[in-house]
């Protein structure tokens, strides 16, 4: 009893601590500067927030969002590069090599994690409100390969009756050549920034003509994002995901979203599109391609709307416990994504308030749609 005891005590404690963060973040004016020439340039924009604080602090409550708030919103690349085509104009994110986007070293791809009926009885989940775990139906990982993907696909099986999506998160230009999983990598992981998602899937698609009988260049990327080892080979055959996870048994779905950002509304709209035509007992599995923040917010978005008064701290909690990440800003993220993070929990706290509103319809009113009018209303 005394260790369930401390365990409630710790679970509050950071509870408290991350509320007080979250606090601080929105009554202090933040200036954020943004390591690229190209984006410091831009001046940042504005966005009202009102943010659901109660609902991250309060267990066992519906949340309701009482304070309104103005945060500097960080550049989004997809906006300022959606109208640049040549090398020199969408510098520096044109240049980029091949690289190996995993490892085939297992049955399963790393960060490889499935919510299950029984996830309810981990004890890491002590004190944290596990409502809905047992028919939540998804799991999630890292850039899959091809045996992966099979095996995933006859370990998913196991658990549903329904039928299995792949959601695709990468908004990066990949394929699988001769068999391995590689993508074209520019900085920050932003080789398609600005483009639409028919421009990324119709480049991909061309590839797979045109990369047969060519010499291809991979390498693995290294911890300073640069070329490391790497090896040439000759192409013999190349493959979409599609292609590979339908074979693999697979239904699938490619979701554009750009690296280390909070998803465009498009996408969000895309991805309750989705939700409200999902046929029942679907099972979701969810990978970008390290399987961290792409993989782990998305994860929590569903998590929200099929559990709409969980508390958020709770929907964000559990899924870090499980294998994600922790996608709440801490206020002591460093270098150019410090602000990245600090939008991304105040747009997680936005959806859980859209969420809580508009359950009732289905989700009927798209997120982009909500967001604007919750914007005029301020």
């Amino acid at each position: 009893m005394k260790r369930l005891h401390d365990q409630s005590v710790s679970l509050q404690h950071q509870k408290k601590l991350f509320l007080t963060s979250m606090v601080a973040t929105i009554l202090t004016t933040m200036c954020l500067t943004l390591s690229d020439n190209v984006i410091a340039a831009d001046n940042t924009t504005t966005l009202n927030i009102k943010h659901a604080t109660d609902s991250i602090a309060t267990k066992g409550t519906t949340p309701h969002s009482t304070a309104y708030a103005s945060t500097t919103s960080p550049i989004n690349p997809n906006q300022l590069y959606r109208h640049r085509i040549t090398p020199e104009e969408r510098a520096p994110y044109a240049n980029y090599f091949w690289r190996y986007d995993s490892k085939d070293n297992g049955e399963y791809p790393d960060r490889f994690r499935m919510i299950t009926n029984d996830a309810r009885l981990n004890p890491k989940l002590s004190g944290i409100f596990t409502t809905g775990l047992d028919t939540l139906r998804i799991s999630g990982s890292s850039q899959p390969t091809v045996q992966q993907f099979k095996h995933m696909a006859k370990e998913i099986k196991r658990k549903t009756d329904g039928p299995v999506f792949d959601v695709d998160l990468r908004q990066e230009t990949h394929l699988f050549v001769n068999d391995y999983p590689i993508s074209r990598y520019a900085k920050r992981d932003w080789i398609n920034v600005g483009k639409a998602s028919e421009e990324i899937l119709t480049t991909e698609e061309e590839l797979v003509k045109t990369l047969p009988g060519q010499s291809l260049s991979i390498h693995r990327l290294t911890k300073e994002k640069t070329a490391g080892t790497g090896m040439t080979i000759t192409v013999t055959s190349v493959a979409t995901e599609a292609s590979v996870a339908r074979k693999a048994g697979f239904n699938y779905w490619r979701l554009t979203a750009t690296d280390h950002i909070w998803p465009d509304a498009t996408i969000v709209d895309q991805f309750i599109s989705l939700y409200r035509n999902l046929p029942t007992n679907a099972w979701l599995h969810f990978h970008c391609e390290a399987g961290k923040g792409r993989t782990t917010t998305f994860m929590a978005l569903y998590d929200m709307m099929r559990n709409p008064h969980v508390p958020l701290y709770d929907i964000l909690k559990r899924q870090e416990t499980l294998g994600g990440i922790s996608l709440m800003a801490t206020g002591n993220e460093k270098g150019w994504k410090a602000p990245y993070s600090k939008q991304r929990s105040d747009m997680l706290a936005l959806f859980h308030q859209y969420v809580t509103e508009t359950t009732y319809t289905n989700y009927a009113t798209p997120w982009s749609t909500w967001l604007n009018r919750h914007n005029e209303n301020k």
